[in-house]
């Protein structure tokens, strides 16, 4: 089993979007994964450009951040915790047009940590030739390498891979909810996505402790002795600090 596993889509950040309601429900949800083998939390809060500006969403998480690590210290005082998840931030970012000539500051620093990796969530109608052609730029022109977040979403109307296996095969990474190896409708088409080698990441996107908790280690068991140990840990345990 693997145990340094990194959930890399998570809404754990308090009051950001719809995720964490509050710091308390955060901790609650960091203790969820820490309990379940997650040593690394990417936290990734929706940025909706139509929504917001760069600045002001990272001020927004910089105080959130702040609010939770205030209430992991009150944690420790208070039970003398010490095991934490190690915590990146990161964001959701909803693809627009124009995001492969955002500025390069602001589009390093919607990044995931120290890394060139930029989670994107694209549309949920059939993708145009300027929704792959933005994603190409993003990682040629602008070296940035696109995380298309929640693969699974789209299932219902990817007739046509290749555009993907291509944008793959320059770098980008295509990331599946644990929620889709559950699914009744979803889950021999995530296993058929697995087993062709399009899936590089397999993560929570964790939203609350009601019904979207951290779940990463359920997708290690669902998918332990039905594909190869070493797929199993590419997949849970991607690193992005040591994958240019």
């Amino acid at each position: 089993m693997v145990t340094n596993m990194i959930d890399w889509h998570t809404h754990i950040l308090p009051s950001m979007d719809d995720g964490s309601k509050n710091p308390e429900e955060s901790i609650e949800m960091l203790k969820i994964s820490k309990n379940g083998g997650v040593d690394t939390v990417v936290l990734t809060p929706h940025f909706y450009p139509n929504k917001d500006n760069p600045a002001r969403f990272l001020r927004h998480r910089d105080r959130s951040f702040e609010k939770l690590k205030a209430c992991m210290v009150e944690q420790d005082e208070a039970q003398n915790r010490a095991e934490w998840p190690d915590l990146i931030l990161g964001a959701e970012v909803y693809y627009f047009h124009e995001l492969a000539a955002m500025n390069q500051r602001d589009l390093k620093k919607l990044c995931i940590g120290d890394s060139n990796y930029l989670m994107v969530e694209l549309p949920m109608e059939s993708w145009s030739r300027d929704v792959y052609a933005t994603l190409e730029a993003l990682i040629y022109n602008r070296r940035i390498i696109p995380v298309l977040a929640h693969i699974d979403r789209y299932f219902h109307f990817i007739k046509d891979r290749t555009p993907l296996e291509e944008l793959a095969n320059e770098g980008m990474l295509i990331q599946m909810n644990v929620g889709a190896l559950e699914g009744f409708f979803s889950r021999r088409k995530a296993a058929n996505w697995i087993d062709e080698g399009l899936v590089h990441v397999l993560a929570s996107d964790c939203h609350n402790t009601s019904d979207r908790l951290p779940n990463l280690h359920k997708g290690q068991e669902i998918l332990q002795g039905r594909i190869d140990e070493s797929v199993i840990g590419r997949l849970v345990s991607f690193n992005p600090f040591k994958n240019p």
